[in-house]
């Protein structure tokens, strides 16, 4: 799986499970409108409404061509390729807040959540062996 797409999982499997905020994010990766507004400029071709922040397929879309645009940027400035974590931590914080150094509290809930799945999934395998 690539960089991205491992990095789509995460803020999906983050943003999900998040309890609902009081600005304007929504849907399956609780976008803004201001993130629309930045998708539009960045892909000059497909437009995207608001609306389309509820269809999952568009959601994920538009988080596609925002981290394809900022990824090489932010690692012009950190240096080093960016993994998974890296672009799931600028998805939540922007580009500015990632450069930072912003975004390490929803990284240690994305761990958190994996871990919780981990063990969810070794139980399911265990009671199934014993089935």
């Amino acid at each position: 799986m690539n960089t991205i797409a491992l990095s789509l999982a995460l803020i999906y499997l983050a943003e999900t499970e998040r309890a609902a905020v009081p600005y304007d994010q929504k849907g399956p990766m609780q976008i803004t409108s201001g993130f629309v507004r930045d998708v539009n400029r960045i892909s000059k071709g497909k437009q995207f409404d608001l609306m389309d922040r509820l269809d999952m397929g568009k959601s994920m879309e538009m988080a596609t061509i925002w981290l394809n645009y900022y990824k090489p940027i932010a690692e012009k400035s950190i240096g080093r390729p960016m993994n998974h974590y890296d672009l799931a931590m600028m998805y939540n914080v922007g580009l500015v807040g990632f450069l930072r150094g912003d975004g390490q509290s929803y990284l240690a809930m994305i761990n958190r959540k994996l871990a919780k799945l981990s063990r969810r999934d070794a139980l399911i395998v265990a009671l199934k062996e014993q089935a």
